[in-house]
């Protein structure tokens, strides 16, 4: 999985100087900060591990880049988001699916990954996706006011694009919530084991 993940980010790398250098030579230069925001991801995982001191694992990571792949790269960068009717929605659900995987990250740092916090542990995943995801369309907004974008398709939907992208995160943490609730109520001491050595 180590060596996976390791020419994940090689490919990445070399696909975001591929699309810059094409994209600068044929002029569309609408997009290229698009392209250029790819890579700060890429140091995601370096940060995680080196400044956060988090031992993420190298399961996780691999996680973390089809997610990127998915988000970032087809999404913004190929376009899908506009271009594939449906792929704005799978990914918002996607992220609070993801969105609870991080919760449950924080959870085993701070030592709560316990079945007599299930409820709380329960809580604390749904709400950590809808601040996420508040957070995301916060900075949609604010990228729409100051570049006069239209990312969050304000002209086209008014409110509507913006509380489908949440109740659909929101859906994803709450499929998320169950499933991890059943695994909780069936074998706690198996699913904390998974949990611990998977995050």
């Amino acid at each position: 999985m180590k060596t996976v993940n390791k020419w994940i980010k090689i490919g990445l790398l070399i696909y975001v100087i591929y699309e810059f250098i094409t994209r600068l030579m044929n002029g569309d230069t609408d997009r290229l900060m698009v392209v250029l925001a790819v890579l700060p991801v890429l140091l995601v995982p370096f940060f995680v591990r080196k400044v956060l001191k988090y031992p993420l694992s190298d399961r996780l990571e691999f996680c973390f880049w089809i997610f990127i792949f998915l988000a970032q790269i087809l999404g913004c960068v190929e376009n899908w988001y506009h271009s594939v009717s449906w792929f704005d929605l799978f990914t918002h659900f996607i992220s609070g699916i993801v969105t609870c995987v991080i919760g449950l990250v924080l959870l085993k740092q701070y030592r709560l990954l316990d079945s007599k916090y299930l409820w709380l542990q329960i809580i604390f995943l749904l709400s950590i996706t809808l601040g996420v995801a508040s957070l995301w369309e916060f900075f949609e907004f604010s990228l729409d006011t100051f570049t006069g974008s239209n990312v969050q398709w304000v002209i086209e939907t008014g409110v509507t694009d913006t509380m489908t992208d949440m109740l659909i995160a929101f859906a994803g943490s709450i499929l998320f919530s169950v499933v991890y609730l059943g695994a909780m109520k069936k074998a706690p001491k198996k699913t904390i084991s998974f949990l611990k050595q998977s995050l």
